[in-house]
Order: C-alpha cells, then sequence, then structure tokens
C-alpha cells in the first residue's frame, strides 16, 4: 500500500498543475481553441489575432499550458505551431473520478450519451442522477413518519 501515496502524490501535484493552467480564463482560451483547432493546431500569430492578445502575454500563457503538458508545440521551419493535448484533460478526468467520485456523475449522466437511432441526447446534468446520490436525497427528505 506504500506504493500508492507516492502515485498520488503524483496525480495530485499533476491535477494541480493542470487546474492552475486552466485557472485563468485567457489560457482556458487558448486551450479551448487549440482543442478545436485538431491535429493541424494553430500558429502563434493566429492564436493572437484570435482572442486579441499581445504576443509577449500570449507566449506566456502558451509557455504555462506547456508545462502542464496541455498543449505541445511542433516546429516545422521558422514555424511553431501548437496543437492542444486531449491526454491532459482525461488525465484530469481520471484523477477526479477515482478520488472524487461520489461527488461527480457518471460520464453518461453528466455529458449525455446519444440513443444511436435518432441521434437524440439522453441522460445529462439535468438526467437522472447516480444511485448513490438518489439514496442520500431520499434519507434527507425521509423522515421517521413517512
Amino acid at each position: 500500500m506504500t506504493h500508492a501515496i507516492p502515485s498520488l502524490m503524483t496525480s495530485q501535484t499533476r491535477t494541480r498543475q493542470i487546474l492552475s493552467a486552466l485557472s485563468q480564463s485567457t489560457r482556458l482560451e487558448v486551450f479551448r481553441l487549440l482543442c478545436q483547432a485538431g491535429d493541424e493546431g494553430l500558429g502563434a500569430g493566429t492564436i493572437a489575432r484570435l482572442l486579441d492578445i499581445p504576443h509577449n502575454t500570449l507566449s506566456t500563457h502558451l509557455a504555462i499550458l506547456q508545462r502542464a503538458e496541455l498543449i505541445c508545440a511542433k516546429r516545422q521551419g521558422r514555424n511553431i505551431t501548437y496543437i492542444g493535448r486531449a491526454q491532459g484533460l482525461s488525465e484530469l478526468i481520471a484523477f477526479l473520478s477515482r478520488e472524487c467520485g461520489y461527488a461527480m456523475p457518471h460520464p453518461d449522466e453528466a455529458f449525455g450519451v446519444t440513443d444511436g437511432v435518432t441521434g437524440r441526447v439522453t441522460g445529462g446534468v439535468t438526467g437522472r442522477t447516480s444511485g448513490r446520490r438518489d439514496e442520500a436525497a431520499n434519507n434527507q427528505t425521509e423522515g421517521p413518519n413517512r
């Protein structure tokens, strides 16, 4: 069991790094933009223009996102293309699910699932909740006379 503690510490450190990087609104916007751009990514000049950010400010934000391993940079000659890394979000979600699972809905409930026939989303945050939450809610609302 002593091996779980360093792993947990590493996971917590990594999670703090990701959350810290995404907690600033400009960095979150840069990350969102790069994830939407897909594997082709975007150059710094394009990001700066689209988000109306000065180049020197953007450079700082890009460096923080890179240190958090949320984006990567690919050099092509004199140009650098930045690409969003969804793996960082997967690590964050895995940690939160594992360590804070009781407080989180099942992914199908949180994000909704398409039914495959009509393409309509079922579930979602306004849909049904997990059984553990239902039990907790019932315990709070049911008194001894009910």
